[in-house]
């Protein structure tokens, strides 16, 4: 009985740990999305709408993040998302320092 409540506990935790890694990848991929499409969005100047281009490159960004964080861990993940927020800054920062 102690070893299919051991099992039973262990396929918990592995189950809740995926489910965690899954919501995360799927955030990271949101975010990284939303800002690609609004880029292209706003690069092709289509208003404020949600246009077709937006959603092609949402939902091409969101499925290459997928792709390539599939076998990532806990610590890979929180990492590209860490050097993206890095990334973002500079840029945020190259954008404010630029000329009009």
């Amino acid at each position: 009985m102690s070893e299919f409540v051991g099992r039973m506990q262990q396929g918990i935790k592995q189950g809740s740990s995926d489910i965690f890694l899954m919501a995360l990848r799927a955030l990271t991929g949101t975010f990284i999305g939303i800002t690609i499409g609004l880029i292209v969005q706003e690069v092709l100047s289509q208003g404020q709408e949600i246009t077709l281009a937006f959603v092609f490159a949402f939902v091409t960004t969101f499925a290459v993040v997928w792709r390539l964080t599939r076998g990532w861990g806990l610590a890979a993940i929180l990492l590209f998302d860490l050097i993206t927020v890095l990334v973002g800054v500079l840029l945020r920062l190259y954008i404010m320092v630029a000329p009009n």
